[in-house]
């Protein structure tokens, strides 16, 4: 398999989450898709595809994401999403939000990685 590189359309709250410009290089073939696509192309994925990770730029629940796994519910693919709990955040760190949430680009790689093998 080869190893492709992806060009990314992301809100400023993802670029957050890829701080120091941390990147994970996959020996799979890979897409990056902005969410107005992936509805269009949900169907065609499940072909090549064994992954699907959404990472919001808020509140996960509710989200894009879960519209995706419902999506996936009943099939081999396998979804990881990514956001911020939902609740009332006051005098926060960002970063630390983001770490707590499991959406830092160190700790994402990690999750991805554990579930690829």
């Amino acid at each position: 398999m080869s190893r492709q590189t992806m060009k990314l359309n992301i809100t400023e709250a993802q670029r957050a989450s890829l701080e120091n410009g941390y990147h994970l290089s996959v020996q799979a073939p890979s897409s990056a898709l902005q969410s107005r696509w992936l509805t269009c192309l949900q169907d065609a994925l499940k072909n090549d595809h064994s992954l699907v990770v959404t990472i919001e730029d808020g509140v996960l629940s509710g989200g894009f994401g879960e519209k995706v796994a419902r999506f996936y519910g009943d099939s081999d693919m396998k979804v990881s999403c990514y956001g911020i709990a939902k609740k009332f955040l006051d005098r926060y760190n960002y970063a630390d939000v983001l770490k707590a949430n499991r959406m830092t680009a160190p700790q994402i790689a990690e999750d991805i990685i554990s579930m690829i093998k």
